[in-house]
C-alpha cells in the first residue's frame, strides 16, 4: 500500500512540475525557415548538356565494351575443344600442377 501512495506522489509531483512551467516563446522566424526549406526540397536538380553527354557516353563505352569482350571471349583463338584441352594440359606441366611432391620430402 505504501508503495501505492509513494508512486502517486511522484505522479503528482510530475504533473505539477509540467503545469508550472513557462511558455517558451517561439522564433518569429522560423515559419518562414521551414517554408524555404520545403520549397528547396521540392526543387529538382537540374543537369547540364555537358553532365547529360558524360553520362550517357560513359554508358554507351561500356556496353560497346561489354559486347567486345563476349565476341572476342566467343571466337577466341581456341578452334576446338582438344586444342583448349591441350593448351591446359600444357600449361599444367609447366606449372606442376598434375605432379605432387608429397613423396619427395624426407621425413625421418
Amino acid at each position: 500500500m505504501e508503495r501505492k501512495k509513494r508512486i502517486e506522489e511522484e505522479v503528482k509531483k510530475t504533473l505539477n512540475i509540467l503545469d508550472n512551467l513557462e511558455n517558451v516563446e517561439d522564433n518569429p522566424f522560423l515559419f518562414t525557415r521551414i517554408k524555404s526549406k520545403l520549397e528547396r526540397a521540392g526543387q529538382t536538380e537540374k543537369y547540364s548538356t555537358k553532365t547529360f553527354v558524360a553520362k550517357w557516353g560513359l554508358i554507351l563505352l561500356l556496353f560497346a565494351f561489354n559486347v567486345f569482350t563476349i565476341f572476342n571471349n566467343e571466337f577466341s583463338t581456341y578452334e576446338s575443344t582438344t586444342d583448349t584441352q591441350q593448351y591446359l594440359q600444357e600449361l599444367g606441366k609447366e606449372y606442376n600442377l598434375y605432379e605432387t611432391n608429397y613423396y619427395s620430402y624426407n621425413i625421418e
